[in-house]
This record gives C-alpha cells, structure tokens and sequence, in this order.
C-alpha cells in the first residue's frame, strides 16, 4: 500500500505497509511593500496582507503582537523604516510553523518549516481523525502531532487511516518502563474499550448539562455519576501503570528473546554451588556417574 496526500500547507502524507512519512516543502509567498493594497492585524490575531496578486494569512502569537501592529503601521505609513535598512529582517514563528518575515523590501511568507517525519506503526498509538480537517499522530513516549487535510481527500485519508488502524498496527503491544523496568502489554481492544468509556462519559455529561439547563437536577446527578464512573474506567497506556512513568519504550520479538534469555543466564548463575554439589552426591551414590566425572565437576562449580 502506497496513500499520499498534499495539504494547502504544502505537507505531503505518505502511508505505506509499515510507516507514516511527512514530507514539508514549504510555500513561499512575497509581496513587496509598494504592492501591498491591504494589510491588518484582525481582533483574530491574523495577519492579513494583500497585494501583488496574491495573500497572505497567518495567526500571531501573542508574544509578537504588539510588534507586529507596529511593523503594520511602519509598511502602511512609512515603507522607507525598512527601505532605509538594508540588513533588516524580523522573524514571526506561528504555532503551526509558519513563518511571516519583515525584510527590507517587503514581506514574505512560508508555509512551513522543512521538515520530514518518519514513524513506523509498531511505534506508533492508532491515528485519530476527526471531521474538522484534521488527523493526530502520536508516537510512543512522544508528543501528539496534528496535520490538516483537504476536503476533497476527506473520505480517502479517512478510508486509509481505519485501514491502518485495524490492519497495520500491531493487535498487541509490549511495553517496557525505562525507569523501573516493569513490563505490561495492551491491545487494540483495550484502546477500544477506553474510547468507549470516553465517548460514554461525553454523553453521560451532556446529559448532565441537559439536566441542569431543565431543572431536572436528580437526572443530572445520576449523569453526572456515570461521567465519572466511565473516566475512572480509562487507562493511560502512555503511563507505567507501576510507577507511572511517561519513559517508555516499546519492545519488538526480538527484544522480549533476548530478555527472556537474559533472565534464565541471570537465574541459573542464582543457584548456588552447594545445591549442584548436593544433586551430583546422589548421582554419585546411586551409580549413575563415577567418582572421577564428580571430583571433575566438583572442582568445576567450585573455581578450582
């Protein structure tokens, strides 16, 4: 299987048998200051800048507002602030990644910062999707990454990502804590069952706000009672269930092999010489080995 999909923010999603990729190549937009017909920092916080046939759009902080208002007024009053400063360049960093640059000849836009993600699905929590144009990737001990998509890609990355939820990620995962060490596992039936318990606490608590907005107070409480009877059903999975740890990593065949074999050297060097000594005497007293092969194995199990 090979799915891609180009977002307006010029990512490209790329969903394979065995991994998600994301591609960013980002879109450069440029509108010099004497071309610019519309420029406005709206009560939205979103920079608006019109001209040159094209628009820009992006939001801004809130730590680069009151700079960027005063950026706004030099471009629509006195473009020769910048035009007068050959090296000038000031930078603004949305939450999205996109970049508005102040220059000395106008201003710029890029859609994105370069950048490429790879993540096998072994490592990688069930995609989430939702109709608002947007998809979450999470990977193991990491944070949550959200990606637009188009509406015209809406019913194919939504066909694809129950393809590689149900099919491609691994029904079983096993789990070690990098802090205390302890092992577990979960299933995608358990991931079921907590977004279950979820989806039943979300109505058991519109219900309860249903029953308060009514008056119907006793038909809230039960709600209310039952939101929290289902929340205390979830498990976080991202957390050591001994100790609670976020630090975790998870283990493949191969690892659980190697630990599995780690553990049997670990407790055949915890039996202790004195017991072999005892099992090899009553080999010895009941003729199946001689004195010879004992001394021999004797001198063995005690370093000499």
């Amino acid at each position: 299987m090979r799915e891609e999909f180009v977002n307006k923010r010029g990512q490209t999603y790329i969903f394979t048998d065995t991994h998600f990729q994301c591609k960013t190549i980002p879109k450069i937009k440029s509108i010099p200051y004497d071309k610019i017909s519309k420029i406005k920092l709206n009560f939205l916080d979103m920079l608006y800048v019109e001209g040159n046939g094209t628009a820009i759009e992006m939001f801004i902080p809130d730590k680069y507002k009151s700079r960027v208002k005063e950026l706004i007024g030099y471009a629509k009053k006195n473009p020769q602030y910048f035009y007068n400063n050959f090296n000038f360049r000031e930078e603004f960093i949305s939450k999205l990644n996109e970049i508005t640059v102040f220059t000395n000849t106008g201003i710029e836009y890029y859609s994105a910062l370069s950048e490429e993600v790879i993540i096998d699905y072994k490592n990688m929590e069930p995609i989430v999707f939702n109709d608002f144009n947007c998809i979450y990737v999470q990977e193991i001990n990491k944070a949550e990454v959200s990606y637009t998509y188009n509406d015209e890609d809406k019913n194919r990355i939504k066909s694809t990502i129950e393809q590689i939820n149900n099919s491609l990620i691994p029904n079983e995962k096993t789990i070690r804590c990098n802090v205390c060490g302890h092992i577990f596992c979960y299933s995608k039936a358990d991931i079921d069952r907590n977004k279950q318990h979820i989806d039943n606490a979300k109505i058991a608590a519109l219900t309860t706000a249903v029953g308060a907005i009514s008056g119907n107070f006793a038909a809230g409480a039960i709600s209310n009672q039952t939101a929290n009877n289902e929340l205390a059903r979830i498990t976080d999975y991202n957390r050591c269930p001994a100790c609670g740890s976020r630090d975790l990593v998870v283990l493949t065949d191969e690892n659980l092999e190697h630990i599995k074999n780690q553990e049997n050297q670990e407790n055949q060097e915890k039996i202790l010489p004195t017991d072999e000594l005892k099992k090899l005497k009553e080999l010895l007293d009941m003729g199946i080995i001689t004195q010879e092969e004992f001394d021999q194995k004797k001198k063995q199990l005690l370093g000499l």
